[in-house]
């Protein structure tokens, strides 16, 4: 749980630090730094968001799901 945690407020702050791309140079073509940085930023936090919830994700027990099927409690 730590490390999901871990990992969203990275893909928060990732963005939200201004200081880090507020600048025209290097350029990548005609793009300044920070649009293809924030473009950049994008699918990197769609995939800290994507692990997070791999990590925290609750997988049924066999149990869980047998018992949801006829509705009675497996013990």
């Amino acid at each position: 749980m730590a490390t999901a945690t871990i990992l969203i407020v990275v893909a928060i702050a990732i963005p939200l630090i201004v200081p880090i791309y507020a600048r025209l140079t290097p350029k990548l073509g005609a793009f300044p730094f920070f649009y293809w940085y924030l473009l950049l930023a994008v699918p990197v936090i769609a995939i800290l968001c994507w692990i997070s919830y791999r990590l925290v994700r609750v997988k049924p027990t066999p149990g869980a799901v047998a018992a949801s099927t006829n509705g009675e409690a497996v013990r």
